[in-house]
């Protein structure tokens, strides 16, 4: 069966519950409730990485529970970098072994998929990154980023979605070049670790749905939309944050 976001963090907040009565009866002695509580977010971020299958959230979930649990584990010598970097070339390493049906390997940190599959250039994992999108009027653009930062400026004619992922790292996507299909688009975030910029016309009317722990969305400039324009924003923030700028 499949875990849902929300179920997996209704029971990691339930863990937490249980984590703070368990310290006050005096069950964790010698151990930090704060290191608990970052512990059991870590760990729901690696399950959750498990349930995308995402290579990288799962080996640096793994890497800052290492940095949050250092001296219970004896690992001082080994953070932040080494374990760090350690994550960095597993994830690069098992991507490229074991790549995810419908992208690329990792090494291409940005990867940009168009209606009719075909691929966008994409970059190191050591490089900023940005790309112009201009399909010649497609429906659909898709971007990731992993342990990077990347710009995207798209220029679709008859924008209808876009799918964006970012994890321990930054996108910045500019929607102002582009025109939504029949006045009406849906664009899909999902944030972990990370952080993702907007920048949308203020002409469009924005309806914005959010999930996700311990994250936030920020709305900066004045909107003007009207049911004309209407852009669907659809916002999963684990551990970061969402900008979104109307120009």
């Amino acid at each position: 069966m499949r875990i849902s976001g929300k179920i997996l963090w209704g029971l990691i907040f339930l863990l937490g519950a249980a984590a703070l009565i368990v310290g006050k009866l005096g069950f964790l002695q010698g151990v930090g409730f704060w290191s608990v509580i970052f512990s059991i977010i870590l760990v729901g971020t690696m399950i959750d990485g498990v349930r995308k299958r995402s290579f990288g959230q799962i080996l640096f979930s793994l890497a800052f529970l290492g940095i949050v649990n250092q001296k219970l584990l004896g690992i001082e010598d080994l953070v932040p970098w080494t374990i760090l970097t350690a994550a960095l070339l597993g994830t690069i390493g098992l991507n490229i072994l074991f790549p995810q049906k419908g992208k690329k390997s990792i090494m291409n940190h940005i990867i940009i998929s168009k209606k009719d599959g075909s691929w966008g250039k994409g970059n190191t994992l050591s490089e900023s990154y940005s790309e112009v999108v201009n399909d010649g009027g497609g429906e659909a653009v898709s971007c990731e980023v992993v342990c990077g930062e990347g710009i995207k400026y798209i220029y679709s004619t008859r924008l209808q979605n876009v799918s964006a992922e970012c994890t321990f790292g930054s996108l910045t996507l500019y929607l102002d070049g582009a025109k939504l299909m029949n006045g009406r688009a849906h664009i899909n975030l999902e944030v972990t670790m990370g952080g993702i910029k907007l920048y949308i016309p203020k002409e469009w009317k924005v309806m914005l749905n959010r999930d996700g722990v311990l994250g936030g969305v920020e709305e900066y400039g004045e909107n003007t939309g009207t049911e004309d324009n209407t852009l669907i924003v659809n916002a999963e923030v684990n551990l970061g944050g969402i900008e979104i700028y109307y120009v």
